[in-house]
C-alpha cells in the first residue's frame, strides 16, 4: 500500500474519532527556552473578577470541529492553520529560510524537515499539526474537517462541556468556574440531534472528566491559568490512540444568546514518540501492510518532521524538537444534561499481532 493511501484510510478513519480530556496541573513558562526574551503573541485574556455566584449547570455538546485545513466557516484555505491555537512557546518566530535569524532560538528540527516547521502562524501561533500534518492528507482527504463536523451533526458523537458558573452576561467577568467533560456516544439509531435543550445525548460512563480552577473573562471561558496536561483520545477504527497534550489550554467565547459556545480552541503541544507509537500500534487496522515496512516507516518519518518545539512546550537550541504544536476549533450548542449511559466497546483482535490471530488474519 502505497504512503497516500495509507493517509487516506487513517485521515478518513480519524475523521469519526471521539476525543476525551484529562486535565492536570502545571505552571506557565517564563518564555520560550534557551535564554530568549518572551514575547506576547496570541494569548488568552487574563484571570479577572470576582467569584462566580451562579449555580445552574450548563451542557454543551459539539457540533462542529476545525483541524486547520479550512476557516471557521469552512472555507478551505492552505493559510488557515495560522488561526487556530496559541502562542505556547512565548516567541513569534518568523522563518523564510535555512539561514532565519530566529532558528537560532528554537530547537532542532528533525533531519529532512524543511526550516519552515518553525514558522509561526497569526501572532506567534503554534500548529504545526495544522501546518505540516494535514498536508500530508490534503491531496486524499482535503476535507477531514468537514467530514467530522458532519458525524458531529448526523449524531455519530460528540463531547460534551459541562460548565457550572456561566450566567446569562454575554460579558460575564469571574473566576470560580467548573465543569466536566463526557463523551458523547451515537446519538439515536433513527433520528439526529437538534442540538437543543430537548436532546438527551447518551455518554460514556468512563471517561468523566473534572475540570477546576477555570475563569471566564468579558465572555471568554479559559480552563485555567498555567500549563495543564490533556489527555486526547482518538478512536480510531475501534483502537484508541492516546496522546497527552502538554501546555494545553481550552478555551470558548459563551454566546447566552443562543445559547452556544463560539471560537471554541484546544490547543498545546503532543510528544511526537508518543504519536509516532500511537499511530503504530493502530495503522495494521486500516492494512496489514502498514504493520511493518517503507511505507508506515514513511508515516512515521513524516510525523517526526512536523516537530517544532519540546514537548513541554518550551524551546532550547541545545535540544532536538520532540514536540508538535497542535491548535484545533471548534463550536457547540446547549443541549439537554445527559440522563442516559452507553456500554464501551471492544476493539478487535491487533492484526499485527500473530498471538492474537492464529489464523494470520485471514
Amino acid at each position: 500500500m502505497k504512503l497516500g493511501a495509507a493517509l487516506t484510510l487513517m485521515g478518513v478513519c480519524a475523521g469519526v474519532a471521539t476525543f476525551a480530556v484529562t486535565q492536570g496541573c502545571g505552571s506557565d513558562s517564563d518564555n520560550g527556552g534557551g535564554g530568549t526574551a518572551a514575547q506576547t503573541g496570541k494569548t488568552v485574556p487574563a484571570e479577572e473578577g470576582d467569584p462566580t455566584t451562579a449555580t445552574e449547570e450548563r451542557v454543551f455538546a459539539l457540533n462542529s470541529i476545525s483541524l486547520g485545513e479550512a476557516d471557521r466557516a469552512g472555507n478551505k484555505n492552505k493559510d488557515a492553520w495560522k488561526g487556530y491555537g496559541y502562542n505556547l512557546d512565548g516567541l513569534i518566530t518568523s522563518v523564510s529560510g535555512a539561514t532565519s535569524p530566529d532558528l537560532e532560538r528554537v530547537c532542532k528540527r528533525a533531519q529532512g524537515a524543511p526550516a519552515t516547521v518553525h514558522q509561526d502562524g497569526d501572532e506567534g501561533t503554534d500548529n504545526t499539526f495544522g501546518k505540516e500534518i494535514l498536508k500530508l492528507l490534503d491531496p486524499f482527504t482535503p476535507t477531514p474537517s468537514k467530514s467530522i463536523t458532519e458525524a458531529l451533526v448526523a449524531g455519530d458523537f460528540t463531547i460534551m462541556l459541562k460548565v457550572v458558573g456561566l450566567n446569562d452576561d454575554a460579558a460575564q467577568t469571574n473566576t470560580g468556574l467548573s465543569g466536566t467533560l463526557l463523551v458523547g456516544g451515537k446519538f439515536s439509531e433513527d433520528k439526529a440531534p437538534t442540538f437543543t435543550t430537548a436532546d438527551d445525548w447518551p455518554y460514556n460512563q468512563d471517561p468523566q472528566v473534572g475540570i477546576s480552577g477555570a475563569y471566564i473573562n468579558k465572555g471568554v471561558f479559559v480552563n485555567g491559568t498555567g500549563g495543564a496536561s490533556v489527555k486526547l483520545s482518538l478512536s480510531i477504527s475501534g483502537q484508541s490512540l492516546s496522546l497527552t497534550i502538554n501546555k494545553a489550554i481550552i478555551s470558548f467565547k459563551h454566546n447566552p444568546g443562543t445559547k452556544s459556545l463560539e471560537e471554541g480552541t484546544i490547543a498545546g503541544v503532543i510528544n511526537t514518540e508518543e504519536f509516532v507509537n500511537g499511530i503504530s500500534a493502530v495503522a495494521g487496522r486500516f492494512s496489514t501492510d502498514l504493520c511493518s515496512g517503507s511505507t508506515v516507516e514513511g508515516i512515521k518519518g513524516s510525523i517526526r518532521q512536523a516537530s517544532d518545539m519540546l514537548a513541554d512546550g518550551s524551546q532550547d537550541p541545545t535540544k532536538s524538537c520532540d514536540g508538535i504544536s497542535i491548535g484545533i476549533g471548534f463550536t457547540a450548542k446547549q443541549v439537554g444534561s445527559p440522563t442516559k449511559i452507553v456500554p464501551p466497546s471492544e476493539a478487535p483482535p491487533d492484526p499485527c499481532d500473530p498471538n492474537a490471530n492464529p489464523d494470520g488474519g485471514t
